[in-house]
C-alpha cells in the first residue's frame, strides 16, 4: 500500500470510529458498511494491518460513551465473519490471535476507576458476543478456541456475578442458532464446562441445557449432573424451585459472592423462566407435551405441577 493510501485510510478510520460511537443508528450503521466494504479489502490490506483495525474494534467496546458498544459491535461481528470466510489467513490472524486481543484489548488496567473498570468488563461481554455471533469458531472449527471463550465467559460470570445472566445469554442464543454435528460437540462442551465451574446448578445453566435438549436432541450429555438426568424431572422439582429463585436479574452493584446462588431481587425476568416455561410446554414428536433427552413423559413435570411448587409455592 501506497504511502498516500495509508494516510487516506488512516484519515478515513478516525473519522468510521467516531461514527461507530454515534447515538444515530444509521449513522453507527453507515460508519461499520464503510468499514467492511471499503476499508478492509481482502488481499489489499495487510495482516498486520487488520490486527490494528481488530485492536482498535475491541478496545471500543470498552468506551464509556453511550452508543460506543453498540456500533463498535455490529463492526467487528461483521469483520470477524469476513476474515472466518478467507480460504487463508495469517497466524497474525488467527482464532488464537483473535482471542488474544479480546483477552488483552479488554482486560482492566490497574489504578483505573470502578467505572472504567465496569466498562472493561461490559466491552468483554460485547466482544465475545462478537466472536460467537460472526460464526468464526464454528466456520473453521476452533474446539481449543471454544474452549477458550467458553473459560473466559465462565471466569466473567463468577467474578462479577452481576454479569453471569449476560454470559449465560450468549452461550444459549448462540447454540439455539446452531447446527451441525460440530455444533453439538460445542455444546457439549459448554455444559462440561459450566459443570466444571459449578454453574450449570444455576438459572443459566438449566437454560442452555434445555435449549441444548431442544436443538441437539441426540447430544450425549453428562448423566451425573442431574440427579435424574434432566433439570425438569419431576422428582427434583424442588431443586429447580431453588434455582429459579435466583432467576432474577442482577443488580449492577459489583458484589463479590460465590456465582451459583448470588442474584438479587429485580423486577426484571430473568431469560430462563422463557426456556423453562416453552420447554413444558412444547409438543414432542407424538404430540404429547414435554418429555425429550431420555426422561419418560410420567417422570418429568408438568406444567401444573411445575406452577404450584415453583411459582405458587
Amino acid at each position: 500500500m501506497s504511502k498516500k493510501r495509508k494516510r487516506e485510510v488512516d484519515i478515513e478510520l478516525v473519522q468510521v470510529y467516531e461514527q461507530l460511537a454515534d447515538e444515530d443508528e444509521f449513522t453507527r450503521l453507515k460508519a461499520a458498511h464503510t468499514l467492511v466494504s471499503k476499508i478492509f479489502r481482502p488481499g489489499v490490506t495487510s495482516d498486520e494491518q487488520t490486527r490494528t483495525i481488530l485492536s482498535r474494534l475491541f478496545r471500543g467496546l470498552c468506551s464509556g460513551r453511550k452508543a460506543a458498544r453498540l456500533g463498535f459491535s455490529v463492526a467487528l461481528t461483521e469483520l470477524l465473519s469476513q476474515l472466518s470466510s478467507e480460504p487463508s489467513i495469517g497466524e497474525e490472524l488467527s482464532a488464537s490471535a483473535i482471542v488474544d486481543i479480546l483477552e488483552s484489548q479488554t482486560v482492566p488496567e490497574g489504578g483505573t476507576s470502578r467505572q472504567d473498570e465496569r466498562d472493561h468488563y461490559f466491552g468483554r461481554v460485547f466482544a465475545a458476543d462478537a466472536v460467537l455471533k460472526s460464526g468464526m469458531l464454528l466456520k473453521k472449527p476452533h474446539p481449543d478456541q471454544w474452549l477458550r471463550m467458553l473459560d473466559i465467559l465462565c471466569a466473567l460470570a463468577i467474578k462479577k456475578p452481576w454479569l453471569r445472566q449476560e454470559c449465560g445469554w450468549l452461550l444459549a442464543t448462540c447454540i439455539a442458532s446452531s447446527s451441525g454435528e460440530t455444533a453439538q460437540a460445542f455444546a457439549v462442551d459448554a455444559i462440561e464446562t459450566l459443570s466444571a465451574n459449578k454453574l450449570i446448578r444455576t438459572p443459566e445453566g438449566v437454560a442452555i441445557w434445555l435449549t441444548i435438549v431442544r436443538v441437539f436432541p441426540q447430544a450425549k450429555l453428562p448423566k451425573t449432573t442431574w440427579k435424574h438426568g434432566d433439570p425438569l424431572a419431576k422428582k427434583d422439582v424442588s431443586l429447580l424451585a431453588d434455582i429459579l429463585k435466583d432467576a432474577r436479574t442482577q443488580p449492577e452493584a459489583d458484589q463479590d459472592a460465590e456465582a451459583q446462588g448470588s442474584a438479587r431481587w429485580s423486577a426484571s425476568l430473568h431469560f430462563a423462566w422463557d426456556v423453562v416455561l416453552a420447554e413444558l410446554i412444547r409438543p414432542t414428536v407424538d404430540g404429547s407435551k414435554n418429555g425429550t433427552n431420555g426422561t419418560k413423559k410420567n417422570e418429568r413435570l408438568t406444567f401444573d405441577v411445575f406452577w404450584k411448587k415453583v411459582v405458587d409455592g
